[in-house]
């Protein structure tokens, strides 16, 4: 396989239709080009100056019908080419401000992809951008676009051409990422030819990360940082949501100016109303919405129309009542992405910013956090008003909070990009339902995750009335494995209550990260100590002995009854000098990763004493430079939630198992950030173009699946070792079949609908001869006819030589798209349950992962006396799945059951294997 060190750019939306921010901030939309556009092309390209046009047709042009109807040719479909346009303005008044395509040229032609190998396939590219867009980053983000639609088509490479004088083009194409091949001119006039290598790169993906990043900051910062706010819908009524969220801003004391809106009174409290949003004396960039359903499109497009930003729509009665409300909450979304205003909700609590020069308070909350560097985010609007409660009773101040409500637009994603490179989080939590793009939701957080933690508790973990499942990768998939997956790929911290997401926050808030799993338990109780050590193991810590070294400096400074085999023990007695003696000597044995104090209580007069010694020599070491984290437990009815004032505070937990659950979370999260990032790989293009031949042109049954010599057939293309199968329709023809080679043989029957044939009779095994090829053959006939079945004919196949059966497949989540699977296999798979899956893009690190994930993962390393199987292998089957599924999304679903993995040298090859297409080809 070869190498490309990144995944194709992950857009809002869909690479060919959806939003798109500019630099600014500002959201324009992008959709192909229609049959339906041709006089908004027109009006388009008369806006256009000579110069304008000369640079994007290479001379002066004459706009009329023939021009338009000459580029509305290439939106025919994307078979030979695509064309997208940016718009703005509501359907009814849409007008086009750029247009962008590009048309896929013939290999054969001369000067063409000659350079690129066999099968890789060049496109011609062209941008136009109205005068008054140009140099917000439209023509960037159209390229981004165009070229992972065409990359997606295989081509590798786009070729402009244009006038040598025609530098902004030039400057898009050299700062997009991408790899630019030296350009060359060409003609009388001077006319340049650049190409550019669109296959990702990391250098392209970051391209496209830092502009990303740049835009959606640009985007949100109205809503997290805004000038002046105006609350549309405030009541003279206290009990109002709109009034409440007014009084709110002004209780709190937000910094700029605050409007409300209400036209039936003059007043709402002790700010003036305005009748009407186009009353509004100055620019506002921040509303908050609280007016009934039916009047909160309306509201918005008034919003829109004089330049507010970002609206906070707090009304319910949409997508959350029913199949109107839906719809409802559609017009709205379509409303704000054709206008280019952003929206948070609808059916939300609201947003807030307790920093110092914010204090931005616009939720109808009772409750205004302290600032600190915790970020929180909601999907539901009770579920964030108890985070907010219990923030304040942890004393964990906040950096943000926002309710994301039915994130019709601004989404958890969204809000990961606004908060990855922001100076005041240090820890971010989210609370959600549902992932509305997990796979951008990947990209980000594993960005996000290298930088700062970020917690998840994932709601709706069940699935009422699964799906029958139809092979074995399908039946071992769910929705809860998928979240799993993407976890574990993200270094995103899964936490199941609320209750564990804030002992985890309050240890990551509090405390540096462990540098490794080594845990030293101190007490002056065994039980507890016992109960610790217990839960740290159970949580993949090790509470390691002391060397003998550091056990006799402990034995000479603690008293001859401790325990100093660890847990430490120092027993009841153990006042203030014994617990600062034991911390000090083993903050500095540099023996340990981590510091858990469990303390009970047993005598009130020492108690404040001895709490403060732990807290001292914690300070003392940070002055020593011990970052050691260090965690306290208090067994008692009400322990306080730290040690310490704010710049040096030790987390305090009431049980001791609830530190160790914290630990063990920030200790799997630092191993995450230090491992290697991994590779992510692709096939060579002559075996794409292979595999998406037969792809095209394989028969299924009506079910989708393709037949079995075919699948091998595509298996092969792809670069996988298969033990191919030969098809015979009779039992005289396998066994004439088995006369050409060398037994034992294995024959298998091929009939519709059946997927397990062994549970049918359909296979036999170790058939040594010719004769007993076609005694099996007939015997498998009978057996599937009794069963109901046609018996289409049968597979004849050398006997796979001994080793570890394994599955390697994927299957389609309809949230997360492809899971890619791997496990133990053979027909007791689905039994097993020891598979272990993940979500795409798939690295090589994730599949050394994969293979190590296992709970049998030692049959796979050697046992008893056997030799390793050969992971790297089975490692590249893992990964040229994951291609299949990530370049063909006609690719429903895959086993290969058994994989059969031996020792490096004898082979990892697959002997059954069964593909099913998203659409029949029968």
């Amino acid at each position: 396989m070869s190498e490309f060190a990144g995944e194709p750019p992950v857009v809002q939306d869909r690479p060919e239709e959806g939003r798109m921010l500019l630099r600014d901030g500002t959201m324009v939309y992008v959709r192909p080009l229609s049959g339906g556009d041709a006089e908004r092309l027109y009006a388009f390209l008369r806006r256009q100056s000579p110069r304008t046009l000369a640079w994007r047709f290479l001379g002066a042009v004459r706009v009329d019908r023939g021009l338009v109807n000459q580029l509305m040719a290439t939106s025919q479909g994307l078979a030979s080419g695509l064309s997208l346009v940016v718009t703005v303005g509501p359907p009814e008044a849409e007008e086009i401000i750029a247009l962008g395509s590009y048309v896929i040229e013939a290999p054969s032609q001369p000067n063409r992809s000659a350079s690129y190998g066999s099968g890789m396939r060049e496109a011609e590219v062209a941008f136009l951008v109205d005068e008054g867009w140009q140099g917000r980053g439209i023509g960037t983000g159209l390229l981004e676009r165009l070229a992972t639609m065409a990359w997606r088509q295989g081509v590798a490479q786009f070729r402009a051409e244009m006038r040598a004088d025609n530098l902004l083009v030039r400057e898009l194409l050299t700062h997009s990422g991408f790899i630019v091949q030296p350009q060359s001119l060409v003609g009388s006039a001077g006319e340049a030819v650049v190409r550019l290598h669109i296959v990702p790169t990391a250098e392209s993906v970051a391209q496209f990360d830092l502009r990303d990043r740049a835009a959606t900051v640009a985007s949100l910062r109205p809503l997290f940082v805004p000038s002046a706010v105006a609350v549309v819908g405030a009541s003279r009524s206290r009990q109002k949501v709109g009034r409440r969220v007014l009084d709110n801003l002004l209780r709190w004391g937000f910094e700029g100016p605050v409007y409300a809106i209400n036209p039936a009174t003059s007043h709402v409290g002790p700010v003036p109303a305005l009748a009407d949003v186009r009353q509004l004396p100055g620019p506002v960039d921040l509303a908050v919405v609280a007016v009934p359903p039916a009047q909160v499109v309306e509201v918005v497009e008034a919003l829109a129309d004089v330049g507010v930003r970002v609206a906070v729509v707090l009304t319910a009665g949409f997508a959350e009542v029913g199949e109107a409300g839906r719809q409802l909450q559609d017009r709205l979304r379509d409303l704000a992405r054709h206008r280019g205003i952003r929206l948070l909700g609808p059916n939300c609590l609201g947003v807030l910013n307790p920093s110092e020069g914010v204090r931005l308070n616009a939720t109808f909350a009772s409750v205004m956090p302290r600032p600190g560097v915790l970020a929180v985010a909601s999907q539901s609007g009770a579920v964030g008003l108890a985070l907010l409660h219990y923030a304040e009773a942890e004393g964990l101040g906040v950096a943000s909070f926002v309710s994301l409500g039915n994130k019709a637009d601004i989404s958890g994603n969204d809000l990961l990009r606004y908060w990855e490179d922001d100076p005041t989080v240090g820890v971010i939590a989210l609370y959600l339902e549902s992932f509305g793009n997990p796979r951008r939701f990947a990209h980000i957080a594993r960005q996000v995750s290298l930088k700062k933690p970020i917690l998840l508790i994932k709601a709706a973990r069940t699935q009422a009335g699964a799906r029958a499942a139809a092979s074995h990768t399908a039946a071992l998939a769910s929705g809860e494995a998928a979240v799993q997956a993407l976890c574990a790929q993200t270094g995103v911290i899964r936490v199941e209550t609320v209750e564990e997401l804030f002992e985890v926050a309050n240890l990551l808030v509090r405390q540096p990260l462990p540098e490794g799993p080594r845990v030293a338990v101190v007490t002056n109780a065994g039980g507890p100590g016992i109960l610790a050590a217990d839960a740290l193991a159970g949580g993949g810590l090790a509470v390691v002995a002391p060397s003998s070294a550091l056990r006799q400096r402990l034995a000479s400074a603690l008293p001859p009854t401790a325990g100093l085999d660890n847990p430490f023990d120092l027993i009841a007695s153990a006042g203030p000098a014994e617990f600062g003696q034991a911390l000090a000597t083993l903050f500095d044995a540099g023996e340990y990763d981590a510091l858990l104090v469990i303390f009970v209580p047993l005598s009130s007069g020492e108690r404040e004493a001895i709490l403060e010694t732990i807290h001292q020599q914690t300070v003392l070491a940070r002055r020593r430079g011990n970052a050691m984290p260090v965690l306290v437990s208090v067994l008692e009815e009400r322990p306080p939630a730290v040690l310490g004032p704010e710049e040096a505070q030790v987390p305090v937990f009431a049980f001791p198992e609830s530190a160790a659950r914290a630990l063990a979370h920030a200790f799997r999260y630092r191993a995450w950030q230090r491992r290697p990032r991994g590779r992510y790989l692709t096939v060579p293009t002559a075996g794409e173009d292979e595999v998406r031949r037969r792809l095209f042109t394989a028969p299924t049954d009506q079910a989708g699946w393709v037949e079995a010599v075919e699948t091998f057939a595509v298996l092969q293309a792809a670069g996988i070792s298969v033990l191919t199968p030969a098809f015979a329709p009779t039992p005289a023809e396998a066994a004439h079949l088995a006369r050409q080679g060398r037994g034992p043989w294995a024959v298998k029957g091929v009939a519709e609908g059946v997927l397990h044939k062994s549970d049918l009779g359909g296979v036999r095994l170790g058939l040594p001869d010719p004769a007993a090829v076609r005694a099996a053959a007939e015997a498998i006939g009978e057996a599937l006819r009794a069963a109901g079945h046609v018996c289409r004919g049968f597979l004849v196949q050398p006997m796979a030589s001994p080793g570890v059966e394994c599955l390697v497949g994927m299957t389609v989540d309809p949230a997360f798209g492809p899971l890619i699977a791997f496990g133990l296999g053979g027909t007791a798979a689905e039994a097993l349950e020891d598979v272990v899956f993940r979500v795409l893009p798939l690295s090589d690190r994730d599949a050394e992962e994969m293979v190590g994930g296992i709970r049998g993962h030692r049959l796979l390393e050697g046992y008893r006396n056997q030799p390793p199987v050969d992971r790297q292998a089975l490692c590249d089957i893992i990964l040229r799945v994951a291609w299949l599924a990530d370049r063909f999304p006609e690719v429903a679903e895959l086993d290969l059951n058994p994989v059969v993995a031996r020792p490096a040298g004898q082979g990892v090859e697959v002997v059954d294997a069964r593909l099913r297409l998203k659409s029949p080809k029968t």
